[in-house]
């Protein structure tokens, strides 16, 4: 028999005495008797090997017994002994439990992916939950800022259009004479004495008052609006291109009765600017003087004996232009007032009969204004005033407005608005344009029928950017003024 590792060098079988102990404990634990089929007993309590069924096969030698303390094998024995049974038996209960939930938890971190739980996992799912909230929610606020921002940037956008179109199409219906109706033109209500007038010489007289009776019509305005279509093209969209067409005296100071009844023949004024206005390109912005004038037709906006208007009904015409172009208007409150009696005007040289003549009425300006006249077109200029306070009574008093017709004049004033423009006009004018030096830091006025410049290369270089072409009605439907507008290109 080969010697066991606990023999001793014996070589008799010991028994083993620690997996008795670890048998008997199962056994215990499990209910079971401690009887065994492959054990024996004696009565000294001792054990014999339980690999040996058969006592026969046990050697001669009498075998050598460990007595095993019974204390041992019960439960709840002394504790000491418990703790050193373990440290020495690898075997042992509490370490085989190790040894098993060692390798469960080496198994499942090996080759489960299963994930653990625990406090401070569900801490930081939470706390990161968290987190996310408060990004999501920060974006969502800045978002909705952003939205909100844009709307209100677009809500302004909008509101600017909207108020900037109003304007737009409040100026298109203060200036755009109604192309489409005629009831856009305010009609003249003239104080009537139900007395009758006479005809002298093509004119008739009526009221103290000479008119000058109207035979245009549409063949005689359409070349008009035609001219100045071509001459806005000319010009270019740089510049800002109006005209205004001048009624005169007949169309406001005499009552409708003598038309209808047909004592008078004369063709309505306001028909034929309409005509003319509607003939404008979109290039054009017509400038309607007329219901202006109409609203004071009882007041002296026109002369007795002399074919053009007074400076009051020059005043009402610069009203509407400054109106309808979102301008400022010179009130006449801040002026002086001047006066020239005893105005002969060109009609009354015309009649047989006779009419009382006229007074001559000017505004001085409460701001410093010049004048530089060019006699030649390419001359040099003679510093004046505004005004010809020298006029006198006579056939020449109208004179007192910018001194005449000249070429070429530049009004200025120290007004300040850094604005230029440029008025194309004939006589009718004279009266007009001293009012634009309110609104202009200079009034390039151009009497088309003495100045052989170019118009666009003058104006571009002067800097100018709007051109009013302001003339009487009996020149917008005259062939021969219109030829003599064409020669500014």
């Amino acid at each position: 028999m080969s010697e066991h590792r606990y023999s001793n060098g014996k070589k008799s079988y010991q028994p083993n005495r620690y997996k008795a102990q670890l048998n008997h404990q199962r056994a215990m634990r499990a209910g079971k008797s401690e009887d065994r089929t492959h054990q024996q007993s004696n009565n000294d309590g001792y054990f014999i090997s339980s690999r040996r069924f058969n006592r026969e096969n046990i050697p001669v030698e009498s075998p050598r017994h460990y007595k095993v303390s019974p204390d041992i094998f019960e439960i709840g024995a002394d504790e000491k002994s418990k703790n050193r049974q373990s440290k020495n038996n690898r075997y042992s209960n509490s370490n085989l439990k190790q040894s098993i939930n060692t390798h469960k938890k080496k198994n499942i971190s090996r080759y489960s992916k299963s994930f653990v739980f625990d406090g401070r996992c569900i801490v930081l799912i939470v706390a990161a939950l968290l987190i996310l909230a408060v990004i999501i929610f920060t974006v969502v606020q800045i978002t909705n800022s952003v939205k909100n921002n844009t709307e209100s940037s677009l809500q302004e956008i909008q509101e600017t259009s909207l108020e900037t179109q109003n304007n737009s199409q409040s100026v298109t219906q203060e200036t755009n004479v109604n192309v489409s109706d005629t009831n856009n033109f305010v009609t003249p209500k003239p104080e009537d004495n139900n007395e009758t007038g006479t005809m002298d010489n093509g004119f008739y007289v009526w009221n103290d008052s000479i008119f000058e009776l109207f035979y245009g019509s549409e063949d005689t305005i359409n070349p008009y609006s035609e001219a100045i279509n071509r001459y806005a093209q000319k010009l270019g969209s740089e510049i800002k291109t109006y005209t205004m067409i001048i009624p005169t005296h007949v169309e406001m100071g005499l009552p409708k009765r003598f038309i209808d009844s047909g004592e008078v023949s004369t063709n309505s004024q306001s028909d034929n600017i309409e005509t003319a206005y509607k003939g404008l390109s979109s290039s054009v912005t017509p400038i309607n003087c007329y219901n202006e004038l109409a609203n004071h037709c009882n007041e002296y906006i026109y002369f007795r004996t002399d074919h053009h208007w007074t400076g009051l009904g020059a005043y009402y015409a610069y009203k509407s232009f400054a109106e309808a172009t979102n301008q400022e208007v010179l009130s006449l409150d801040t002026c002086t007032k001047q006066s020239i009696e005893g105005f002969s005007g060109t009609l009354l040289g015309d009649i047989s009969g006779s009419v009382t003549k006229d007074t001559v009425e000017y505004w001085e300006f409460p701001y410093k204004t010049t004048n530089n006249i060019y006699y030649e077109s390419d001359g040099e200029p003679t510093e004046l005033t505004v005004y010809y306070s020298g006029a006198e009574a006579g056939t020449l008093t109208y004179g007192v407005f910018i001194w005449g017709d000249q070429p070429l004049e530049v009004l200025s004033s120290d007004r300040g608005t850094g604005r230029k423009i440029a008025i194309v006009k004939e006589s009718f004018s004279n009266a007009l344009v001293p009012y634009f030096t309110y609104n202009y830091d200079e009034v390039h006025v151009i009497d088309f029928r003495y100045w052989d410049g170019n118009l666009k290369s003058y104006c571009e270089e002067n800097g100018i950017t709007e051109v009013l072409f302001a003339n009487g009605i009996m020149s917008a439907n005259t062939s021969s003024q219109i030829e003599s507008m064409d020669t500014l290109f």
